[in-house]
């Protein structure tokens, strides 16, 4: 069992029924809790259809209150989400992790010769920016 209130994302195994598996996996763990528990709940799915689908099912079992049923992209809709700030300039960043790498350089001088600091540092800011 876990605090309802913290985030989950749920899966569930190729061919099997997606959304009957989620409500059935939220009814096995909203047994025992209060009826409004269920309206504290907020699923976010990726199309409007699974919404429609999850919709009919809630609809179609016992009465009780349902949960919100968002889509994904109402995310950004969301006022409580902190603002991104704007983005460092590419060199500012790149001297920043030069001098991170310098000082692991400076800790453990075998992982690289001191000659390939900004190399070093150009892929480590190529790799952020490809996560981002």
């Amino acid at each position: 069992m876990f605090d309802i209130s913290s985030p989950r994302l749920f899966g569930a195994a190729p061919g099997v029924d997606f959304p009957t598996a989620l409500i059935a996996g939220l009814e096995a763990r909203m047994a025992g809790r209060p009826p409004e528990a269920w309206a504290r709940i907020t699923l976010y799915v990726n199309t409007r259809r699974m919404q429609r689908r999850l919709h009919e099912i809630l609809t179609a079992g016992p009465p009780r209150l349902l949960p919100k049923i968002r889509l994904v992209t109402d995310l950004a809709d969301l006022p409580q989400i902190v603002p991104v700030p704007p983005a460092l300039p590419a060199l500012q960043v790149k001297l920043q992790l030069a001098q991170l790498v310098t000082r692991l350089l400076d800790n453990d001088p075998t992982l690289a010769p001191r000659s390939a600091v900004f190399d070093l540092a150009e892929s480590l800011a190529a790799l952020i920016e490809e996560m981002h």
